[in-house]
C-alpha cells in the first residue's frame, strides 16, 4: 500500500512470511547393510515419504499424502551457523551414464537468525561410497522390458509453500504430481513398439535400480508409469527415444517408492 507523503520517492516495506530455501545434492547409495535406515532417510521423510523397515532386507520409503514430517537443517559457512526449522522439501532423482546418481533436494523452512559458530567436525561414516550409472551397475525396466537407458529423471513433484494465519506459520505440502523422464536406446520395433505402447496409453511398472551388492542398492519403483509423446533422437550414431509422463496415483498404492537394500 502506498503512503501519502509530501515528497517523491520510495515507501518503507515490511518483511512478511520470512522463510528460507536451501538446495543440495546427495549421491544415490545404500545404507551399508540391508534393512538399515540410510543416512539420508530423514531427508526423504521430510519430503513426504514414510519408511517401512524390513529387518535384514530393506527400508522402503513410500510417498504419502498426510502426516508429513518436518526437520531442522543446519548449515555452517565461514564461522556463521544458519539454522532452518520446520523444513519440508521436494526431491528429484537423476541418473546418467558414466555419472553418479543423485538425489536433488530443495527444502523450505522458517527463518532463524544466524549465529556465530565454532569449528564443526562432520561425520560421514553413515554415507556409503556410491556406484556410477553404467552397464554393470544400473538397470531400468518398464512394462517388463529392459531399456538401455542413457538418462533417467524421477521428479517427486512435491509442491511446498509457506502458510500462515493469525496464530501460526508453517511450511505445507500442497500437492504432489510425480513424473519421470527417460532417454534410452530404441528397441527393435518388432520386439517392443514404444510408439504403439504410448499411443495405447499404456500404464505399467517402472523400476530403476542402481547398485547390485546388498547394502548398497538404491531402487525406485513406480507401479503405474504412463509415458506420452515419444521423441526420436540420436546418441553417438544410435537411435534413441525420449519419453516423459506421470507416475499415476490410482488411490490404492503409492505412486512411487524409494527402497534401499
Amino acid at each position: 500500500t502506498a503512503y501519502d507523503k509530501p515528497t517523491l520517492g520510495g515507501d518503507p516495506q515490511s518483511l512478511v512470511g520470512k522463510h528460507v530455501r536451501i538446495r543440495f545434492k546427495v549421491k544415490c547409495a545404500g545404507a551399508g547393510a540391508a534393512g538399515t535406515v540410510p543416512a539420508f532417510g530423514p531427508m526423504l521423510e521430510c519430503c513426504g515419504y514414510t519408511a517401512t523397515v524390513s529387518a535384514g532386507v530393506s527400508v522402503a520409503y513410500a510417498s504419502e499424502d498426510t502426516g508429513i514430517s518436518s526437520g531442522t537443517l543446519h548449515f555452517k559457512a565461514d564461522g556463521v551457523l544458519h539454522t532452518v526449522v520446520y523444513c519440508k522439501g521436494s526431491l528429484v532423482i537423476t541418473g546418467q551414464t558414466k555419472q553418479y546418481g543423485h538425489m536433488e533436494f530443495e527444502f523450505m523452512g522458517l527463518y532463524v537468525a544466524p549465529t556465530a559458530a565454532g569449528a564443526i567436525t562432520p561425520v560421514y561414516t553413515a554415507f556409503q561410497v556410491p556406484v556410477p550409472f553404467r552397464a554393470s551397475t544400473a538397470s531400468v525396466t518398464w512394462n517388463a522390458v529392459a531399456l538401455g537407458t542413457h538418462e533417467i529423471k524421477v521428479t517427486g513433484g512435491q509442491k511446498i509453500d509457506f502458510y500462515e494465519h493469525s496464530e501460526a506459520e508453517s511450511i505445507e505440502l500442497e500437492d504432489r504430481k510425480a513424473m519421470c523422464d527417460l532417454k534410452f536406446e530404441e528397441p527393435a520395433i518388432g520386439t517392443t513398439d514404444i510408439f504403439a505402447l504410448c499411443t495405447a496409453e499404456t500404464k505399467a511398472a517402472l523400476v530403476y535400480q542402481l547398485g547390485t551388492v546388498a547394502g548398497n542398492i538404491f531402487r525406485v519403483n513406480a507401479p503405474l508409469f504412463q509415458p506420452l509423446k515419444p521423441k526420436r533422437g540420436d546418441v553417438k550414431g544410435n537411435s534413441s527415444i525420449e519419453v516423459s509422463g506421470q507416475l499415476i496415483a490410482d488411490g490404492t498404492t503409492p505412486d512411487h517408492t524409494i527402497t534401499v537394500l
